[in-house]
């Protein structure tokens, strides 16, 4: 991670360096595959549509209206603060400064895969996923066959299952019931079942249900799966997210205040594009 200095705390490229880009990384859910939406906008409209009609015409035939009714989905990114007192003596060592970077980075990071599944109780932040309108089945989460229900309802409604979100608990759960034992043959090459899959030689290995990867968050609540194409999320950051340090405020302890800002939210305009097993 960048060091944090006074030259260069307002620049936005710095704040994407020091801020954004690592909690890409290490939010579980914003590394998933959501859509990126950057703005410095207070609000961003999302257009919606929903699937009209096609005709097939003859030549020279009047043309039929598709019905296409397109709507917009109003984001509105909320704030999200991160702030720590450090010595004067840590603020001057690159090591520290590092470690004091990442811990700002982590502590973000969690509140906002929090934020993403159950939103903010205090009522401040984003709703989350708790309070969207999506699919539920019903089903046993230890079990196979909801999943692949899960992912037919999103083909059926033209999306691509490509992310899994559960507690890591949950992943478990479901891990520890499958057979250890080979599947059948038929099996294997559809990927089918629980699989770990793994990529390259230094990272650890992928985890799998039905071919579709699974992101473990310890922000998803227990006993609870959500099956979605999350290329239809959008996740929507403010571009002018500030990381600052004082220390005025701090002088009578020869301590250095340092305060990361940053907003953002989550957009759902397609709501059939995710499946909730409980």
């Amino acid at each position: 991670m960048s060091d944090i200095t006074t030259t260069n705390l307002y620049s936005i490229d710095t704040f994407n360096t020091l801020i954004i880009d690592p909690l890409f990384r290490q939010s579980v859910v914003l590394n998933s595959g959501m859509t990126r939406v950057n703005t410095a906008s207070t609000q961003v409209h999302l257009p919606v549509i929903e699937d009209g009609q096609a005709h097939w015409t003859a030549e020279l035939a009047p043309l039929v209206d598709s019905e296409i009714t397109p709507s917009m989905l109003v984001v509105t990114p909320a704030k999200l603060v991160a702030y720590s007192v450090i010595s004067s003596e840590a603020a001057n060592d690159q090591a520290a400064q590092q470690i004091v970077g990442q811990g700002l980075v982590s502590s973000l990071a969690k509140e906002v895969d929090q934020a993403f599944f159950i939103g903010d109780t205090n009522g401040i932040g984003p709703n989350g996923l708790a309070n969207a309108s999506v699919t539920d089945l019903t089903g046993d989460i230890t079990e196979l066959n909801p999943y692949m229900d899960a992912i037919s309802e999103l083909e059926t409604e033209g999306a691509s299952a490509n992310a899994i979100y559960m507690h890591p608990r949950t992943w478990s759960k479901f891990a520890q019931t499958r057979p250890q034992t080979a599947p059948p043959a038929h099996m294997v090459g559809a990927s089918l079942g629980v699989g770990m899959q793994a990529v390259g030689t230094t990272t650890s290995p992928v985890r799998t249900i039905a071919g579709v990867q699974v992101f473990a968050s310890a922000g998803c609540p227990e006993n609870v799966a959500y099956v979605a194409d999350a290329a239809r999320i959008a996740a929507v950051i403010r571009t002018d997210g500030v990381v600052e340090t004082s220390r005025e405020s701090e002088f009578g302890r020869d301590g250095v205040a340092l305060r990361c800002i940053t907003r953002l939210d989550w957009g759902f305009p397609y709501g059939k594009s995710i499946v909730r097993i409980a």
